[in-house]
């Protein structure tokens, strides 16, 4: 009696653990899916931004803040595609992993994915400071050095802001 009480409470806390563990990952799905929509939206900006710019007026602009610019946008860009990407793939090859990997792959494919959602934010905000690097730089080809030092100060100084964890404690309270 007490063998079969024992087992039926392991089966139980196992079934809570994997049902817990599921709704980790469903969440960790979500997120990355946020993630990359937003991280798709600012590559298309980038992209745009490289075709639509009005080359007579850049070519106003200095080479090394030509040059500059082009790293920045190209280098935001190409880190929000990767982003993008490393985004899809570990939603689909985790969730996968899952429900198709061997005992105990549940526990394995949310410790992955847990290490691996790391780096996908790292790679949007990188592509997020180089996107704000490029507009800071674009002021600085466009416009005389005072309107260019404004819009860069502004730029610095709200790129921080949605980062800090005391907006994200305050925005998850």
């Amino acid at each position: 009696m007490l063998r079969a009480d024992k087992e039926h409470l392991e089966r139980d806390l196992k079934r809570s653990l994997l049902l817990l563990a599921e709704k980790e990952l469903n969440f960790f799905e979500q997120c990355l899916n946020s993630v990359g929509t937003q991280a798709a939206l600012i590559a298309g900006f980038a992209s745009a931004i490289i075709v639509e710019t009005a080359s007579d007026l850049l070519l106003e602009a200095s080479l090394g803040i030509q040059v500059a610019w082009i790293f920045a946008t190209v280098l935001g860009m190409v880190l929000q595609i990767l982003c993008v990407v490393s985004a899809m793939q570990l939603s689909i090859l985790a969730a996968g992993l899952a429900l198709r990997g061997p005992d105990g792959s549940m526990s394995y494919a949310l410790a992955e994915t847990r290490k691996e959602y790391r780096n996908v934010i790292r790679l949007f905000y990188s592509g997020l400071g180089s996107f704000h690097m490029s507009a800071a730089l674009y002021g600085w080809a466009m416009f005389r050095w005072e309107v260019a030092l404004t819009g860069t100060l502004v730029a610095v100084c709200l790129r921080f802001v949605p980062a800090s964890p005391r907006h994200a404690r305050t925005a998850a309270n």
